[in-house]
């Protein structure tokens, strides 16, 4: 199961959970509110790391009752970090499989970031590709693609329509449709692919090859390897 933060031009990290390694004492909370908020999110970026997912929760759940107890000065700093913190609470409850809260609360911050900065907000394409990656490991494909291609769309607008950082996500569409039985629109993301590399990179470059490596039967995706995330607060 994958079930951590989507990274558009990234690798995704993915894990098994397991205890908290010894080291680390959570902070209590501090005279300002601002100061608490900061070190429990802190401490759920460590929680994360070590993958104690259970205290992940606990501390997501905690910074957004703090967020929406607080001052809201300024108003849209605050809305970015509440956004932010149901996005992390909705990780954590997927990782420990709350899933009916941890779909609700995806939704809840995408919202937030709509109601915020408009439907092509860049803060959106973190959350949607979360969102996509919830859906397809539940095997409701058509769902998973929907919050695929609105992350597309937002790369297109900031970015052209041949710009590097969808690479990966038409990966995991193309992986959809061979999953969909649908080889020919497969077929196609993957010449969009390739296209999109030799335009940025040359037909010689050996990162314009290696961006075509998904074969038939989808198992071999190479790059879309495990390696360690930061949660940014």
């Amino acid at each position: 199961m994958v079930f951590l933060t989507f990274l558009v031009s990234g690798t995704l990290a993915c894990s098994t959970s397991s205890a908290a390694e010894p080291g680390h004492t959570f902070k209590t909370p501090t005279s300002s509110k601002s100061g608490e908020i900061d070190g429990v999110l802190i401490d759920f970026g460590y929680a994360w790391q070590v993958q104690d997912f259970e205290t992940a929760v606990t501390l997501a759940e905690r910074a957004v009752e703090l967020l929406e107890n607080s001052s809201r000065d300024p108003a849209i700093k605050h809305a970015i970090k509440h956004a932010r913190a149901i996005h992390k609470l909705a990780n954590a409850q997927q990782a420990v499989g709350l899933l009916e809260q941890s779909e609700k609360n995806y939704h809840t911050s995408i919202q937030l970031i709509e109601a915020l900065d408009g439907n092509y907000a860049s803060e959106l394409t973190r959350v949607l590709g979360d969102l996509g990656l919830f859906y397809y490991d539940r095997s409701q494909y058509q769902l998973a693609s929907e919050a695929f291609v609105r992350v597309q769309h937002i790369l297109h607008r900031a970015g052209g329509v041949y710009t590097l950082e969808q690479l990966k996500l038409i990966e995991w569409l193309t992986l959809i449709n061979i999953k969909t039985l649908r080889p020919e629109e497969a077929d196609r993301l993957q010449r969009f692919s390739y296209f999109i590399s030799i335009r940025n990179y040359g037909e010689d470059d050996p990162r314009a090859s290696s961006s075509n490596r998904i074969s038939a039967d989808g198992k071999d995706v190479v790059s879309l390897g495990c390696q360690e995330l930061a949660m940014a607060t």
